[in-house]
């Protein structure tokens, strides 16, 4: 029995481990899109209001 929880904790670490990685990456994109969109959005800006 304790050897079957230690399994399934061993396994559950890995698995939060993988989604943190997937969440780490899925942040960083979504961080240079938002830095994208607000270059895009101050060139607008800038070039509609003269």
């Amino acid at each position: 029995r304790v050897k079957r929880l230690e399994s399934d904790q061993a396994e559950l670490e890995r698995r939060l481990d993988l989604r943190e990685i997937a969440m780490r990456r899925q942040y960083s994109a979504l961080d240079q899109l938002v830095g994208s969109l607000q270059s895009t959005s101050a060139f607008l800006l800038q070039n509609f209001s003269s």
